[in-house]
């Protein structure tokens, strides 16, 4: 019999990549960016085929959204050798090279990006901002292979990205990994560090004007996010991350999580926003949302996400909790963090709640089917008009309801010995400590069922009718009954809902523990 030692080694061991792994190596280059136009080279070696498919994937790991991505590929020619041979399109997507075994192969192409977003990739006369899944093919049968890329841009640009080896040369253990790296090539971005508990955070800054003393008020709540989340989660599970973030009138907002680093841009100038304080609190808990995914969702995720298939849709029922419950807590965090009062909390909350309640398809969609049918939806590129503002709802906002719902229930089933805290943390456990069963990334995915068996294990109670009315169900959501056992209130004046705690109601000792973040 093995001893528990090394049975928690076997689960934790990767399983291993194929039998025989390639050498593939990335080259970037973009040296007239004003042009919008990037030159890639993948050279591969070390084959035991030969014939190589080359595929660029149609969507990208956070946006639930089929883009197409090979509509901004160009000049596509390679290389059997030093011999130039074909690389015929099998289908929108792939393209096929035959080159004998021993030969290195060196497929190339232009790529044309000028869309600053969290799917999408820009590069002009000012930066480039690459995210790689949407720039590099990869090989098919063999995205658990070990990749290297190289990054450059006009001479005196410099790159960064999520990755703690210095640039232009990046190396990954898998495609999957490397292109969770969104990567910043430009001569004017700036960069600020600090730690917390061993964990090196560095700040990339982009801006179309000086930001002045805004630079640092920016750096300082961030900072102030992270120990919040941080200390909630107990541990943290990189020795380094990377904030890129671009502050640019020119463009929309967006927010994309990663591995090891986060892309936000927001359509603003920074010095701008922040002289006045509301709106830069307003802008403030993308950076609390995106950073908490980085363990939920990108480390605590999904059965369904990770390793993908990037040739399809890969649907899941659960985004309510990857997207929905990170809703909820990135509130929670600016309020945890300092960055918003009590009241300025329960507004936030409580609006969340209006937004529901007008949405007509609260009766028709469940959280499950929202999750299900973000193909449909985040930010798709339809074509046809929709009935969708009559049917759909939001999986971040009915997620984020279930989630401070099911935290305010948990705490008065347990008289406040428990909260959700210990329902992710529990989940972190089993999840991402558990069993590795992909090349991809340590851990498992989970389903709904797991989530649910979590919430009662820390509960001690049931929750499957819970789940039935309000998760899978369309049942209006059990507000006065949860949260009158903790001794709070919604009112409704209009079309506007306010949420208050009594001192007097019964329970009222966990709706203030509740609000002072415990």
């Amino acid at each position: 019999m093995l001893s528990a030692v090394a049975l928690l080694a076997a689960a934790l061991a990767p399983v291993p990549a194929p039998a025989h792994p390639y050498a593939i190596e990335y080259t970037f280059r973009s040296t007239e960016p004003a042009t919008h136009l990037g030159d890639v080279t993948v050279r591969v070696t070390g084959r035991d085929a030969d014939e190589l498919l080359f595929q660029l994937p149609k969507w990208y790991p956070g946006r639930y959204a089929i883009y197409n991505f090979a509509a901004n590929v160009q000049e596509v020619a390679a290389r059997c050798g030093e011999a130039a041979v074909p690389a015929a399109k099998r289908d929108i997507t792939t393209w096929v090279v035959r080159c004998p075994r021993a030969r290195a192969v060196t497929f190339s192409y232009r790529v044309f990006w000028n869309d600053l977003n969290g799917s999408l990739s820009q590069i002009d006369s000012t930066h480039i901002n690459l995210n790689p899944g949407n720039t590099f093919v990869y090989v098919v049968g063999h995205k658990p292979d070990p990749v290297t890329v190289h990054y450059y841009g006009p001479p005196g640009w410099r790159v960064i990205n999520g990755n703690p080896a210095p640039g232009p040369d990046y190396r990954f253990p898998n495609y999957d990994l490397m292109i969770d790296n969104p990567t910043e090539i430009s001569a004017s971005f700036t960069v600020d560090s600090f730690e917390v508990g061993g964990t090196t955070y560095r700040v990339m800054l982009h801006t179309d004007r000086d930001p002045g003393a805004a630079r640092g008020l920016l750096v300082r709540s961030i900072e102030k996010i992270v120990r919040a989340e941080a200390a909630m989660w107990g541990q943290q599970p990189m020795k380094q991350y990377t904030f890129m973030v671009h502050y640019l009138d020119k463009n929309g907002g967006d927010g994309m999580e990663h591995t090891s680093s986060t892309h936000i841009s927001q359509p603003v100038s920074l010095a701008t926003v922040a002289a006045d304080s509301a709106a830069f609190m307003n802008r403030i808990e993308v950076f609390a949302h995106e950073f908490f995914h980085t363990w939920n969702m990108k480390r605590l995720r999904a059965a369904e996400l990770g390793p993908w298939d990037y040739t399809r849709e890969n649907p899941t029922r659960t985004l309510w909790i990857g997207e929905g419950i990170t809703n909820y807590y990135g509130a929670r965090t600016l309020q945890r963090a300092g960055l918003v009062d009590s009241a300025g909390y329960l507004a936030r909350v409580a609006g969340a709640v209006g937004q529901l309640q007008r949405s007509p398809g609260r009766l028709l969609m469940s959280a499950e089917q929202s999750s299900y049918n973000a193909w449909f939806f985040d930010a798709v590129p339809l074509r046809q008009k929709t009935n969708f503002r009559n049917t759909n709802i939001s999986y971040y906002n009915k997620g984020e309801l279930l989630g401070w719902l099911l935290d305010l229930d948990i705490r008065a089933k347990t008289g406040g010995r428990k909260t959700l805290d210990d329902v992710m943390r529990l989940m972190w456990q089993r999840f991402w400590l558990g069993r590795t069963t992909s090349y991809y990334l340590q851990g498992h995915g989970y389903t709904v069922e797991d989530f649910r068996q979590a919430v009662e294990t820390v509960a001690g109670s049931s929750y499957a009718d819970f789940f039935r009315r309000y998760v899978a169900g369309v049942d209006e959501l059990p507000y006065d009954d949860v949260l009158g056992r903790v001794g709070l209130r919604l009112t409704r004046a209009e079309d506007k809902y306010a949420l208050t705690l009594d001192p007097a109601a019964p329970g009222s000792a966990l709706g203030a523990a509740w609000l002072a973040g415990r």
